[in-house]
């Protein structure tokens, strides 16, 4: 849930702030995000960390089967084994972190672009309050 809720404030509440000639460039950004949020949430979970077990393995190199290396399998634990372990631990995260992403993604946006448009943030940016000021105190 971390991961998922860093990933969608970085992409979505970051953009909407932005009314700068940079906004198109921040549009397509938020676009693409959206889409590999959209796309994490329409594959299956299994398969996507299949696809990422595979190319870890193939283009890394890494060893993908299990929590640990073979080698650290056996062994009691030790800093080398948390290391491994560590090693180990992206593709589940990335594979967790993209499940709920995409529900994230649009519930925050919307709820954030309806929190903009209230009173009480018109007349704080009309008092002179920057954007990054106005969008962390008061929608979020």
């Amino acid at each position: 849930m971390g991961a998922s809720l860093y990933f969608t404030a970085r992409t979505e509440v970051t953009p909407t702030r932005h009314i700068t000639p940079v906004s198109n460039t921040i549009t397509n950004f938020r676009i693409i995000f959206t889409t590999v949020g959209f796309t994490g949430l329409a594959i299956p979970n299994f398969l996507f960390a299949l696809i990422l077990m595979f190319l870890s393995f193939k283009y890394l190199g890494l060893s993908v089967g299990g929590l640990f290396s073979p080698e650290y399998q056996l062994v009691g634990w030790s800093i080398g084994k948390f290391i491994d372990m560590l090693k180990h631990l992206p593709i589940p995260i990335i594979v967790i972190g993209t499940a709920g992403t995409a529900g994230l993604i649009r519930v925050m946006r919307g709820c954030l672009l309806d929190e903009l448009r209230k009173q009480y943030v018109i007349t704080a940016r009309s008092k002179g309050v920057s954007e990054r000021a106005l969008l962390f105190k008061y929608p979020i």
